[in-house]
């Protein structure tokens, strides 16, 4: 019994799914409307927006209610280690740290390149680029780590001193 109660990577992946697909208008949005737009503020204004909110989402709903709708869908939550209460801000935001420091350098560094080149194409294509493939190596590590501890912890689980069981309202 306690051992289903840590079987989440799998769950885990699903809920990285299901956020996805909440966040597919963003995608949309980018590719059909921003894109095409000539003002390099607007552009980079939307790619903050882009990368503030899911980042917010993450943040606010595991502090909030301990999931995300992924999480919620897949029928996991994020608890202290404790397995006591939900986490606290401090610890969401632990979480969501190495995202956040990517994406920030990311649009720094981008930011920094449409100013002096006067070229979006640098922040659609480089950050994306750069930002996607770091967080893809941190996403295959977080993989290989919630497969080899017996409570599946990602990285950002043991920085953050949470862990991620099966939720107790979800059907087994």
């Amino acid at each position: 019994m306690q051992t289903n109660r840590y079987s989440t990577a799998s769950k885990r992946i699903w809920a990285s799914i299901v956020d996805g697909i909440v966040f597919m208008p963003f995608l949309l949005i980018d590719r059909f409307l921003i894109s095409p737009t000539e003002s390099e503020y607007f552009v980079v204004g939307w790619q903050m927006l882009s990368v503030i909110i899911p980042l917010l989402y993450s943040i606010v709903a595991h502090y909030k209610y301990g999931q995300t709708i992924g999480k919620w869908v897949a029928g996991v939550q994020v608890v202290d280690i404790s397995e006591s209460h939900k986490i606290n801000l401090k610890q969401a935001i632990v979480r969501a740290s190495f995202y956040l420091a990517i994406k920030l350098a990311a649009v720094c560094y981008y930011l920094f390149l449409v100013v002096t080149n006067g070229d979006k194409a640098y922040f659609f294509e480089g950050f994306n680029d750069l930002a996607g493939t770091l967080i893809m190596v941190w996403f295959l590590l977080n993989l290989v780590t919630m497969y080899s501890n017996k409570k599946s912890r990602a990285i950002h689980d043991f920085l953050a001193q949470s862990v991620v069981i099966a939720s107790p309202q979800a059907k087994r």
